[in-house]
């Protein structure tokens, strides 16, 4: 029985060029949402402009 991990690499191999850019903006769609909810969570009196600026530099400094 094939291992989630062989599974996974099988079907990224077989995902057209676009697909993979589709899903690789999906998940920083969902990675941008999930940090900026968690910075509004630490500060609710900031501005979305204060929040996007945060992300921002949160995401410039993030290593692998």
């Amino acid at each position: 029985m094939e291992s989630i991990r062989e599974l996974e690499a099988t079907r990224l191999r077989q995902m057209p060029a676009a697909e993979k850019l589709a899903v690789m903006h999906s998940l920083w769609r969902q990675a941008w949402s999930l940090k900026a909810a968690g910075v509004r969570g630490q500060h609710p009196e900031w501005s979305e402009a204060e929040v996007a600026a945060a992300v921002r530099e949160i995401f410039r400094h993030a290593r692998p």
